[in-house]
């Protein structure tokens, strides 16, 4: 499998030190034809997340994150059948049926839009001439007020206009720096 710039990815052997199976969640940060550098989003060992590692000749180490409905609709129901292996028939059907929707929930939680369409539409529009330069966008407070604030790769920054706080932007939490892929913007450009 070719990795590309941007992939979410999880380690699925024990070939390296730290982008092993106790990486949960990296990002593709570079590419080349035979090394991809992964910056570390989840990890067992927390001391790891933000920190980037090389890791050469990747294929067959690491899987894709993202999850299409069907594949969604796949775990879900592999879950369904490992929950009805593991509970016996003393646990009651509420029990069960609790368990089974905190474990759907966990799962959309995963893929669940950060933005709603008119926020993807906006920030789409905005960021569109600079894209390219775009490290990533964080939801800010400012004396009570929420807005949103771009770094871009030469250390300046953009700051949109001020908004009432939790009225926009709600998926975003505070603080966190969100890459242009995590919230879903510009799926469609190529």
């Amino acid at each position: 499998m070719k990795f590309k710039i941007g992939d979410r990815i999880r380690g699925i052997s024990d070939d390296y030190c730290y982008t092993d199976k106790n990486m949960y969640l990296g990002e593709v940060t570079d590419a080349s034809k035979d090394s991809i550098i992964i910056k570390i989003l989840k990890h067992k060992d927390s001391t790891r997340v933000g920190r980037e590692y090389l890791a050469e000749y990747p294929n067959g180490k690491f899987e894709i994150v993202e999850l299409t409905k069907s594949e969604l609709q796949s775990k879900i129901d592999k879950l369904e059948n490992i929950n009805k292996k593991l509970y016996s028939k003393t646990i009651s059907n509420r029990d069960k049926i609790a368990h089974l929707k905190r474990e759907i929930m966990s799962l959309k939680e995963e893929n669940k839009q950060i933005l709603d369409n008119a926020e993807k539409r906006y920030l789409e529009n905005v960021i569109r001439p600079f894209k390219d330069r775009v490290i990533s966008v964080i939801k800010e407070n400012d004396f009570g007020e929420d807005y949103i604030k771009i770094d871009l790769n030469n250390g300046d920054t953009a700051s949109l206009p001020n908004f009432v706080k939790g009225t926009m932007y709600k998926g975003m939490k505070k603080e966190k720096k969100y890459t242009l892929k995590e919230l879903g913007l510009f799926e469609g450009d190529k």
